[in-house]
């Protein structure tokens, strides 16, 4: 499962439809252009409140999983705390791994 939702981020990310970190996941997030926000389980307490708060004022799925080094790895980057979704289809499809 993990490494298909790996496969679908590097895809995502290939394809310019990943926001990638804490500040491009919330400019997504406010202009209404990501459709999920994947937050990592060991990033700090503010941070995941932050982003719960944000989606769910703007609506958006958000899914508190995986680490740091495992989202860094998944994008090709160094570690991510927070990384969003802005394709529809490419969120569906995560969301139906998940």
């Amino acid at each position: 499962m993990n490494s298909k939702i790996a496969g679908l981020i590097g895809l995502c990310r290939k394809s310019g439809k990943l926001a990638c970190g804490a500040t491009a996941a919330e400019t997504a997030i406010k202009r209404k252009k990501c459709y999920l926000v994947i937050i990592a389980e060991d990033c700090g307490e503010s941070i995941k409140k932050h982003f719960v708060n944000l989606c769910t004022i703007y609506k958006v799925e958000y899914r508190i999983m995986f680490n740091k080094e495992w989202l860094g790895t998944a994008t090709g980057l160094d570690e991510k705390a927070v990384i969003a979704v802005k394709s529809k289809d490419f969120a569906q499809g995560m969301l139906r791994l998940m």
